[in-house]
């Protein structure tokens, strides 16, 4: 089986990473988690954290409320820093129902299982590979 990349990606001082949320969300603080070595990696690079779910819900910070409004924890065996649900902007994925021809569907499906993203955000990138 193949193990899925959810690291952080920097691009244009916006920090990206698509979470699944049976493994990086916590119930218990209705929050995600971030190591906090990795995020030291980007200290003054980025200025907008963005979460990509795999249920399509994109979730928007600010670097400096996210320092305010995230906690440490370290409960898991390494220093993780938690940022609430409540905390961030969320914006639901567009949904829609589209017919696609089945070897443009397994090429598309392929493509966002190599980079670890939803199949609609690469419509998204490349509107015009829709025929």
């Amino acid at each position: 089986m193949k193990k899925l990349n959810f690291k952080l990606n920097l691009t244009d001082e916006v920090l990206t990473r698509n979470v699944d949320a049976q493994k990086h969300f916590f119930i218990k603080f209705r929050a995600y988690a971030f190591d906090e070595s990795e995020l030291k990696k980007y200290a003054g690079k980025w200025h907008t954290l963005r979460i990509i779910t795999n249920g399509g819900t994109v979730y928007t910070i600010q670097c400096d409320e996210f320092y305010n409004d995230s906690f440490l924890n370290n409960e898991y065996g390494k220093v993780q820093r938690l940022i609430g649900v409540a905390d961030m902007k969320a914006k639901k994925g567009k949904r829609s129902m589209v017919s696609l021809p089945t070897h443009f569907y397994n090429e598309l499906k392929s493509e966002a299982k190599r980079r670890n993203q939803p199949m609609n955000s690469l419509l998204e990138i490349k509107p015009d590979a829709i025929g």
